[in-house]
């Protein structure tokens, strides 16, 4: 050949490795390659075009494998405070919780009498052992299995696509 393509040779090389465009995208494809608008596209243009693609692709690439790492590690370094204030707070939240309760049972013996008082006392100690029997180390697995959940499924090029997409 002449050492330079038109735009139906364009269509059909991009055909034949598998891209079906039609007949404007592949008219827009070419001006674009086409550098000195002469109608033509040279190698030289095409291998400068298909550099600068597989370059953005490969960076597209790294973002897509390590981008959702570094938002979830800003995240956690900005939300998780201090241990010594997540205990103080979850200290705070159980006594809190514990004297709304109290006063709940007060409340609720002086309104309903004894017996009544007796049998919500009762649905609560269930309540707290199902709590911290069933539900306490479900999330506790459920946490310490998410990380590597999310590591499992972004090795998934496709799904870490879709994940760097939402983040």
């Amino acid at each position: 050949g002449s050492g330079f393509m038109d735009v139906t040779e364009l269509r059909t090389l991009l055909s034949e490795i598998g891209f079906k465009m039609s007949r404007r995208h592949v008219k827009r494809l070419a001006d674009v390659l086409d550098q000195d608008a002469n109608e033509e596209i040279s190698f030289n243009e095409l291998i400068a075009w298909y550099d600068a693609m597989c370059k953005e692709a490969a960076v597209r690439d790294e973002k897509r494998k390590h981008g959702w790492r570094k938002h979830a590690a800003a995240c956690q370094r900005t939300l998780t405070p201090h241990p010594y204030v997540r205990i103080a707070l979850a200290w705070v939240c159980m006594w809190g919780i514990f004297a709304a309760l109290a006063m709940i049972s007060i409340v609720f013996s002086v309104t309903f009498g004894s017996n009544t008082t007796r049998q919500l006392l009762l649905s609560w100690t269930f309540a707290e052992i199902q709590t911290l029997s069933i539900e306490e180390p479900i999330m506790i697995a459920l946490g310490a299995a998410l990380p590597w959940i999310i590591d499992r499924l972004t090795a998934n090029e496709v799904i870490a696509e879709i994940i760097n997409d939402i983040l």
